[in-house]
């Protein structure tokens, strides 16, 4: 049980995402359906596009960071009430080391229980499980009572180069920040290995 949120309220947004269990389902169907190798820009910014018409469809304020080499990243913002209202900073990334084309040799199935594709692991199913938290915490009676922000980037299997500003920004706002990397089993992932460039 997460600390300090009452029993009852946990078992409503279990509720809420058990209803919805076919929607994620279709999202993330949508999602690993679009290439999106981190080198193919255009193909990164058509899948962002859905993203981001995904998160103005819920009534979140979008912007478009734009990129000219990379894939455009987004920031989406659900504003608590109040000034003083802390800020929830969630991260969750768009790009997949898969090249361009690997969804029609290998296009999103279910089968057995499981559902397979290019990037749903990582981390395709981390960004629709990361909008439907967000979902069902807006929706629950706490819903007003933080900001929540969404950054999605489009370069983090390449190091992030061109949105480690816009995440170290977010995140300097933010009074808790929640990476949506897959982690094996259920468990919850608390480091996470990093990459070097030279």
């Amino acid at each position: 049980m997460p600390v300090g949120v009452p029993e009852e309220a946990v078992r409503g947004y279990a509720r809420w995402l058990a209803e919805r269990e076919q929607e994620m389902i279709d999202m993330l169907a949508a999602l690993v359906n679009f290439d999106t190798p981190s080198s193919r820009k255009d193909l990164l910014d058509t899948a962002m596009s859905s993203v981001e018409a995904t998160c103005r469809a819920t009534g979140a304020q979008v912007e478009r960071v734009e990129q000219q080499e990379a894939g455009d990243h987004l920031v989406a913002r659900w504003p608590g009430r109040g000034e003083s209202a802390p800020t929830v900073l969630v991260l969750a990334h768009l790009d997949t080391v898969w090249p361009a084309d690997e969804t029609s040799r290998r296009p999103f199935a279910q089968e057995e229980g499981k559902l397979t594709g290019p990037g749903v692991f990582d981390m395709k199913a981390g960004l629709v499980q990361g909008l439907f938290a967000i979902g069902a915490f807006k929706e629950g009676a706490s819903g007003g009572s933080c900001n929540v922000t969404l950054i999605v980037s489009s370069d983090e299997e390449t190091g992030s180069r061109s949105s480690r500003k816009l995440i170290e920004a977010e995140a300097a706002r933010s009074q808790v920040v929640l990476v949506v990397e897959p982690a094996s089993g259920p468990k919850l992932k608390t480091a996470r290995k990093g990459v070097g460039m030279y």
